[in-house]
C-alpha cells in the first residue's frame, strides 16, 4: 500500500523531469536548426499541464481509492513522456544521429499523446466520485477506451508524422511503421479522430445533464468543477481580446500562454476542492460574485465609453478639452457603482438564485406582517408557512409556553 501511495508522486517527478529536458533538447534542436529566437510559448506552455498531475498524486496519498487522482497522473505522466521522447528523437535525428534509442523514442511519441491527451475524457466521466453513475456514462466511457485504444493502436503501426515542439520544427516519421499501410493512414487515422472528437463531445455535453441530476455533496462538487471549466472559454476569450491591442509578437505570446497555464491549472485545482471537499459549499457564492461583477464591469465600461462620447459631443464645441468628458464619465459611472450593483444582485437573484430570492422577500414580507398581527393563532399559522416555504423541513410545529397563550 505505501508503495502504492508513492507511486503517483514518482511519476509526477517524472513528468516534470520530462518537462524540463524536453525544454533543454528543444532549444538545442532550435539552435542547430537556426531558429535561435524561440518564443515565449515554445518555453511555457507545457507548465499548463504540471497541475494536473501534482493535485492527482495529493489525490492519490490521501483519497488513494478514488480514481480521479490516478487518472489525473496518468495524463500528467504521459504529457511528459510525450513531450521527453518527440524532443529526444528530434534531437538524435536532428543534432545527433545515431543516438541510442532514437527510433524507441520517435515511436514512442508517434501514440503516446492520444492515450495521454485521451485520458481527460476519461477523467471527465468518472469525476468527482472515480466511477461512473449512470447507464449513458458508463457505455460513453466504454466507447471512448475502445476508440482510444483503436486509434492508439493505429499510431503505433503506420508511418505518421509526428510534428510538435518549436515553431518550424524539423518532423519526423514513426521509424517503426509498417510502411504498407502508408495509403490508408491518413484516412483510417483521420476517421478514428473524428470519432474519438465525437465522443469527446458527448462528454462534454454529458456534464449539464450529469450536474442536473446530482444531489447534496456530489452536485456542489459537479458544480465547482463544471464552474471552472466554464472560465477556460471565457479566459481564452479575454486573451484573444487583450492580443488584439497589438503588444507585438512577444507580448501576446506571454497572455497567451499566461491564460493557458492559468486555465488549466485552475481547472486541477478546482478539482482539488472538490474531492477533498475544502469549503465547498462556497463556490454558490463564488459563482454569484462572478456573475454580478462581471455583468457590473460589462454595463460600467459600457457606461463609461457612452459617456465620454456623449460629453465630448457636447462640451468639445464649448470647451474643446477631452479631459474634462473623461472626469465627467469618470465621476458618471463613480455614481452608477452602487445603484448598478444593487439591481445586477437583485436580477441574478431572481433569475439564478430564485429560492434564495424567494425566501428573503416571504421572511421580509411575514417581518412586516408580525409588526400588525395580534392573534397567536393566525401568526402561528403563518410562521409555519414561513419555515415550510423558506427551510422546506420535512416536519413544522410551534409549542407555546402556557404564560405566552395567555
Amino acid at each position: 500500500m505505501n508503495l502504492r501511495r508513492w507511486t503517483a508522486p514518482i511519476l509526477t517527478l517524472l513528468a516534470i523531469a520530462g518537462v524540463l529536458l524536453a525544454g533543454a533538447l528543444e532549444t538545442t534542436v532550435a539552435h542547430a536548426a537556426g531558429s535561435l529566437d524561440l518564443p515565449v510559448a515554445d518555453h511555457f506552455w507545457p507548465l499548463s499541464w504540471l497541475g494536473l498531475p501534482i493535485v492527482g498524486s495529493l489525490i492519490v496519498m490521501m483519497r488513494p481509492e478514488n480514481r480521479v487522482g490516478w487518472t489525473m497522473v496518468g495524463v500528467g505522466a504521459g504529457v511528459g513522456l510525450t513531450l521527453a521522447t518527440t524532443a529526444y528523437a528530434r534531437w538524435a535525428f536532428v543534432v545527433a544521429p545515431g543516438a541510442p534509442l532514437a527510433e524507441f523514442a520517435g515511436w514512442l511519441a508517434a501514440w503516446v499523446p492520444v492515450p495521454a491527451f485521451g485520458l481527460l475524457a476519461i477523467l471527465i466521466l468518472i469525476f468527482p466520485t472515480g466511477r461512473t453513475t449512470t447507464t449513458f456514462t458508463r457505455r460513453v466511457a466504454r466507447l471512448t477506451t475502445a476508440a482510444l485504444a483503436a486509434l492508439t493502436l493505429w499510431q503505433a503501426v503506420t508511418p505518421v508524422t509526428v510534428a510538435g515542439g518549436f515553431a518550424n520544427a524539423p518532423k519526423f516519421t514513426n521509424p517503426w511503421s509498417i510502411v504498407a499501410l502508408g495509403g490508408i493512414a491518413d484516412l483510417v487515422t483521420t476517421l478514428l479522430a473524428q470519432v474519438v472528437m465525437l465522443l469527446s463531445l458527448l462528454v462534454i455535453v454529458s456534464l449539464p445533464f450529469r450536474l442536473r441530476r446530482a444531489r447534496g455533496v456530489e452536485r456542489q462538487q459537479l458544480k465547482a468543477f463544471v464552474f471552472a471549466a466554464s472560465m477556460v472559454p471565457v479566459m481564452f476569450g479575454g486573451a484573444i481580446a487583450i492580443t488584439s491591442m497589438a503588444f507585438g509578437e512577444r507580448g501576446d505570446a506571454v497572455v497567451i500562454v499566461g491564460s493557458f497555464v492559468l486555465m488549466f491549472n485552475g481547472l486541477a485545482a478546482s478539482i482539488a476542492v472538490a474531492v477533498f471537499k475544502y469549503r465547498l459549499y462556497e463556490v454558490d457564492l463564488i459563482i454569484n460574485r462572478t456573475l454580478v461583477y462581471g455583468a457590473l464591469t460589462a454595463v460600467l465600461v459600457g457606461a463609461y465609453a457612452l459617456g465620454v462620447l456623449i460629453f465630448r459631443t457636447v462640451l468639445d464645441p464649448v470647451t474643446g478639452d477631452n479631459d474634462i468628458a473623461i472626469a465627467a464619465s469618470t465621476l458618471a459611472v463613480a455614481a452608477l457603482f452602487g445603484p448598478a450593483r444593487r439591481k445586477i444582485q437583485a436580477f441574478i437573484d431572481r433569475r439564478f438564485y430564485r429560492s434564495r430570492y424567494d425566501a428573503q422577500q416571504t421572511l421580509e414580507s411575514f417581518a412586516r406582517r408580525l409588526r400588525d398581527e395580534v392573534d397567536i393563532d393566525a401568526l402561528s399559522v403563518q410562521l409555519l408557512d414561513v419555515v415550510a416555504d423558506t427551510v422546506q423541513p420535512r416536519h413544522a410545529s410551534v409549542w407555546l409556553a402556557k404564560e405566552a397563550a395567555r
